[in-house]
């Protein structure tokens, strides 16, 4: 290898761990959107399992705004992610 080539992988070094390091911070988004996702859905189940209209409407407008957060942010969230589309509520 020359040495000429260092620096040009240096270059390319550094813009392999920032890229990483934008994945890490996007999945790390995935992952808390999931759970708050999980948690209102879980609500939703013990609710209507329970009879328990308050549990099962609580965790509908947990979902409700989960989704309206997604929505606010747009170039993040690519409109196929968003859980609920407007009709479906």
């Amino acid at each position: 290898m020359e040495i000429n080539n260092i620096p040009r992988l240096r270059r390319i070094f550094v813009h392999l761990q920032g890229a990483a390091e934008i994945a890490d911070r996007a999945l790390q988004e995935i992952k808390k959107v999931e759970d708050k996702s999980d948690k209102a859905w879980n609500k939703i189940d013990k609710g209507y399992h329970h009879g328990n209209a308050s549990l099962l409407s609580w965790g509908a407008a947990d979902l409700v705004h989960l989704r309206d957060n997604m929505e606010t942010q747009i170039p993040v969230w690519q409109s196929e992610d968003i859980i609920l589309s407007r009709r479906g509520i």
